[in-house]
């Protein structure tokens, strides 16, 4: 059975320092949208386990800002952001990956999920044809899609290189698959695999 997880978690100053090496900003794991100042790993709510990188004067929560991104311009430190900012992501936790739906059940799961979510926002998830156009493979395993994805009326189009996959979470799509560009910043979901 797997679980989804929209998380990357810095746990050790070894990620720490891999992770302000990226080229972009991103979201990490971490929160305090469960009690403000308290800042804990998304996925489990325990205590972050190292020192934070704040950016001089954060956090300052200005307009509620509740999740924490890593800004690549400022040397890799932290700055609390609003939830809602689009960013890049890293998915990271014991093997995980964006999520690859291989059954109608976790297609469908996933399309329901985002449709309850109702923010205007589309996700990530781990499908692609970037290596052979018109080919669509799961990005992890690159073992060929099975399962019939419910694309958005007229869709995979390919629209200016469009060779990852959203899910829509806005009308009329909601629910509905969308090619999109890769590089484009997008809210995401990851897997994984519970031992």
């Amino acid at each position: 059975m797997r679980s989804l997880l929209s998380v990357v978690l810095v746990l050790t100053l070894v990620d720490h320092s891999f992770l302000q090496r990226q080229s972009a900003s991103y979201y990490i794991g971490v929160t305090d949208s469960f009690l403000e100042g308290q800042w804990v790993y998304s996925y489990a709510r325990t205590l972050i386990r190292v020192r934070p990188h704040w950016l001089k004067g954060g956090p300052d929560n200005y307009h509620n800002e509740d999740c924490v991104e890593v800004v690549s311009s400022q040397s890799g430190q932290w700055s609390d952001v609003q939830c809602t900012t689009s960013l890049f992501y890293i998915c990271e936790y014991d093997n995980d990956k964006l999520a690859e739906p291989k059954t109608q059940e976790e297609v469908d799961f996933l399309s329901q999920q985002t449709v309850l979510q109702g923010n205007n926002s589309a996700y990530n998830i781990g499908v692609t044809d970037l290596f052979l156009e018109g080919d669509w493979v799961y990005a992890h395993s690159r073992t060929p899609v099975e399962v019939a994805l419910p694309w958005t009326n007229g869709g995979p189009d390919n629209y200016k290189e469009e060779d990852c996959v959203e899910i829509a979470a806005f009308p009329p799509y909601s629910g509905q698959y969308a090619d999109k560009s890769c590089p484009l910043p997008s809210k995401f979901i990851c897997e994984y695999s519970r031992v």
